[in-house]
């Protein structure tokens, strides 16, 4: 009964012109969407590997749906093969997750000939995240570097005040330690007036006589490049 039920239930078969089309919309999306997360990442996660699967996976997921057609045996097959496959790297940013999703989805889309779907989807999706990385959305952080600083002077006011004045917008004093009988450790959250003020700053700090090691370290870790 069932056997005869799934033989009279149609099946899609792609002629040759379909898939190579539909192969070279999906390598153009997958390229589209490896590109957008290239340069909208940042951190020590990126993997040039995992840009290369994001183009694959477009490109395999077309496949499949090709393979598939309206054959429900072979769908629920394919189903069960991909139910086995494990990613033996473990996605270390969430973000990679949503792009794995988007390159699984455009390639459904191509695959079941919805063009239009996958491709103002795709490109609507990646303007989203080009918006979000130039907006720092979602971003939540009072400063931006923690300053350390090893002095010899007593009076660490007096040497620091003024290249503070020229170059911080915020700071907070977090702790003070005792490195030896001399030399004391002064931590710091510090936010610049400019970003572009980094170098300079760490110059003016070196130039004090009294200041025997300076260390500026970021804080912006949960971004999204």
């Amino acid at each position: 009964m069932i056997e005869t039920l799934l033989a009279q239930i149609p099946q899609t078969t792609f002629s040759i012109d379909i898939v190579i089309l539909n192969l070279l919309v999906a390598l153009f999306l997958g390229l589209v969407i490896a590109i957008t997360y290239k340069h909208t990442h940042h951190g020590i996660s990126y993997s040039q590997s995992f840009v290369i699967t994001l183009v694959l996976l477009t490109l395999i997921t077309t496949i499949a749906m090709a393979v598939i057609g309206g054959n429900i045996v072979t769908a629920f097959a394919l189903l069960g093969t991909f139910t086995i496959i494990r990613f033996r790297t473990a996605i270390k940013d969430s973000r990679d997750t949503a792009f794995v999703f988007l390159a699984l989805v455009v390639g459904l889309g191509v695959g079941t000939l919805n063009y239009s779907a996958a491709i103002i989807g795709s490109i609507f999706s990646c303007i989203v995240i080009w918006i979000f990385y130039k907006t720092n959305f979602g971003e939540f952080h009072f400063h931006d570097f923690i300053l350390n600083i090893q002095t010899k002077s007593d009076n660490i006011d007096d040497v620091l005040y003024p290249i503070f004045k020229a170059y911080i917008k915020h700071h907070t004093l977090l702790h003070v330690r005792s490195i030896t009988d001399n030399v004391q450790e002064y931590s710091f959250t510090v936010t610049f007036k400019k970003d572009t003020q980094k170098t300079s700053f760490q110059s003016a700090l070196q130039k004090q006589q009294h200041i025997t090691s300076t260390e500026l370290l970021t804080t912006r870790n949960d971004g999204l490049m």
